[in-house]
């Protein structure tokens, strides 16, 4: 039974760790051009094959034809798009 109780510690303590971690990664690129565009993904996110996809492709054209800076995010949840909305004005897209 304690084996038991300590293989579940241990499941739970590497599961948070990996939570943690992936949420420690939120941003997936840093700008450094003069003008950065920033890109919130919606629900579904980057290879829905829809509109996230499309608004992806369309910020890549930009980054190559125009030269703009780029970050994008995606949450993982619908409910936290305002505050990665936030997160990207405050850093200056």
């Amino acid at each position: 039974m304690r084996r038991k109780v300590y293989v579940l510690v241990a499941l739970l303590s590497c599961n948070l760790a990996l939570l943690v971690a992936g949420a420690s990664r939120k941003v997936d690129n840093v700008c450094t051009a003069d003008l950065c565009v920033g890109l919130v993904f919606d629900v579904g996110g980057l290879g829905d094959k829809s509109f996230n996809d499309a608004a992806h492709r369309g910020l890549l054209k930009a980054a190559r034809e125009l030269g703009v800076g780029y970050r994008f995010i995606e949450p993982g949840d619908g409910s936290d798009r305002e505050s990665a909305l936030r997160e990207l004005a405050q850093q200056g897209s």
